[in-house]
């Protein structure tokens, strides 16, 4: 962007008019939301609530969890929350020493899971895909899901086997 500015393919101007305040803000609120449950210790007094369930699970059921649990914050709220959401808990997890495996394939897990956010109909680009293509609400969310738990099948699986 940088290098577009400075060569003038991207004007200032269009740099300054193209910025989202309101997308800019609910990120930095939720960066801040972030912080707060570390700081009053929510956050990590959660991930030791689930710690003895999680030190028994095998790594491929792990990634896939956070996998989930991230794609269905990404449907209910926006993607970009849920990856500022559970990435610290994947930092955390991993601090705690029950992981066998390196943190980057949870953040990764995450990270597939966050961009997962296309079964519900609740973000623009989700629901102009289910008008433009003509599908029946119900019949988004069906197919949606269906996409989505093989792609998380097959997210885990590369993430499994490159970390492992």
């Amino acid at each position: 962007m940088l290098i577009w500015l400075a060569t003038g393919i991207f004007s200032h101007k269009a740099a300054i008019k193209a910025v989202n305040i309101p997308i800019l803000l609910f990120l930095g609120s939720m960066l801040s939301l972030s912080a707060i449950l570390n700081s009053t210790k929510a956050l990590p007094n959660l991930v030791s609530a689930i710690i003895p369930s999680v030190g028994s699970l095998p790594p491929f059921w792990l990634i896939f969890s956070f996998l989930f649990i991230t794609a269905v914050l990404a449907n209910i709220i926006n993607n970009s929350v849920a990856a500022v959401l559970m990435a610290p808990a994947a930092i955390l997890l991993y601090e705690s020493g029950v992981l066998i495996f390196h943190v980057d394939a949870l953040l990764m897990a995450v990270a597939a899971g966050a961009s997962l956010g296309i079964v519900l109909p609740t973000h623009q680009t989700t629901i102009v895909a289910m008008n433009s293509m003509g599908f029946a609400r119900i019949d988004f969310i069906k197919k949606g899901a269906a996409i989505a738990l093989v792609a998380g099948f097959a997210a885990a699986a590369v993430i499994h086997y490159i970390w492992s």
